[in-house]
């Protein structure tokens, strides 16, 4: 058997696109805007959420064709993927209980 490569193990897939307007949101304000999301919707905590089920449909696609992987390495263009990513990340963890290997860049 071969060695095997980080090439092989990741798990790529489409990521869904955050609107221009929230590009340049600093990290520090979209968790800010998650934190006061309960008070009510406010815009960038409504993008974190759809880019966040975006990547859990993504997640569920993968899962469904059968295909494995050992590791799951995403590059976030700005804030609002990285906080949406950490997100689903996490509600996948709790929800089936486990650590979900991730490399976020």
């Amino acid at each position: 058997m071969g060695r095997s490569t980080l090439k092989n193990e990741e798990l790529r897939f489409e990521k869904p696109a955050v609107r221009p307007e929230f590009k340049s949101v600093p990290e520090a304000e979209v968790w800010k805007a998650i934190a006061e999301a309960e008070e009510g919707p406010n815009p960038v905590a409504v993008e974190v959420t759809r880019i966040a089920l975006g990547y859990l449909a993504e997640f569920k696609r993968q899962a469904e064709s059968g295909k494995t992987s050992l590791m799951l390495h995403v590059s976030a263009g700005c804030a609002v993927e990285k906080v949406a990513l950490l997100l689903a990340v996490r509600f996948l963890e709790v929800s089936g209980g486990t650590a979900f290997p991730i490399s976020l860049q």
